[in-house]
């Protein structure tokens, strides 16, 4: 084991008695060792999640209402683009919002401050003015039966999104394409 080894004279006189104390650190040792094993792990983790959402293009956000604050996480702010100077506050979270889609982004965390989670698509932009196409979650978290937070998640879907319309174009051409034609389409399951 590992120790500490206290010596001290009881008086000033050479042949007087020593007093000796001895501190086990053992557990104390293997305490701090397990310690700082978990805050390594703990590391690793968090690298591998932020690495992870940086690679879905998402970022975090929570609203405390009591205090009332709003926080964002450093991949949110990447994806929006946001300086790190640029406090976090639902005005400038919603200022990204596409002037059609804010209201619907407000009152969707209305909804979730009075307990109703929520999945909406929205338009919104960059700091840099670069467009995006976001899902927007929200969920509520109570305590004692109210709510105290509510937290959720941004993610850029502009590449689905332009999929979805590229497919939506197309299959509306098809049609076109078909009915000029007089081509009849039937499917067989």
């Amino acid at each position: 084991g590992s120790g500490e080894l206290h010596l001290a004279w009881l008086a000033d006189d050479p042949d007087a008695p020593v007093l000796c104390t001895l501190v086990d650190r053992s557990e104390h040792l293997r305490d701090l060792h397990a310690l700082e094993a978990s805050a390594e792990t703990l590391r690793q983790r968090e690298a591998f999640l932020a690495e992870s959402a940086r690679l879905a293009r998402v970022g975090g956000w929570e609203l405390t209402l009591w205090p009332r604050a709003l926080r964002w996480s450093a991949q949110l702010r990447a994806l929006l683009e946001l300086p790190a100077q640029v406090p976090a506050s639902l005005e400038s979270t919603l200022a990204h919002c596409a002037p059609h889609d804010r209201a619907a982004l407000a009152g969707a965390i209305a909804a979730a401050e009075r307990g109703q989670g929520f999945a909406i698509e929205i338009d919104m932009h960059s700091a840099n003015g670069r467009a995006l196409r976001a899902l927007a979650v929200g969920s509520p978290e109570t305590e004692g039966g109210a709510v105290v937070r509510v937290s959720g998640a941004l993610q850029d879907i502009s590449p689905q999104h332009q999929a979805r319309r590229e497919i939506d174009l197309l299959t509306e051409r098809l049609a076109m394409a078909n009915e000029a034609g007089g081509i009849g389409v039937w499917d067989w399951d």
